[in-house]
């Protein structure tokens, strides 16, 4: 029993002191839903989704106007990458979470 609170101990303190970090938000929406297409760190994935890491489009678009386009997607004569045969769907978690993930994606995956 002491050492079971003792672990508890040491992992509040190392928590508490900042030791352990929690995920970006939109990590866990991107890890989730877009990696699956564009790869876990934005790489891209040959032959189905364009690079979110060092893209143009996402470097010089704001977080709003990358939210937007998470939440409406891209089909048809909008796609920018007609190579890619698969369109971008429209991602129905809800606007809070689309903008955590255009946040991360913006920041995080830009590293």
């Amino acid at each position: 029993m002491k050492r079971l609170l003792l672990s508890f101990s040491a992992a509040a303190f190392v928590t508490a002191a900042g030791y352990v970090s929690a995920a970006a938000p939109g990590a866990d929406v991107f890890e989730e839903v877009c990696s699956a297409c564009h790869g876990d760190k934005g790489q891209g994935i040959p032959g189905l989704a364009p690079p979110l890491k060092g893209s143009e489009f996402v470097k010089s678009s704001d977080v709003a106007a990358l939210t937007a386009f998470v939440q409406k997607g891209r089909a048809g004569a909008e796609k920018k990458f007609p190579n890619y045969p698969s369109a971008m769907p429209p991602y129905t978690g809800g606007a809070a979470k689309a903008q955590a993930v255009s946040q991360y994606v913006k920041t995080e995956i830009q590293k």
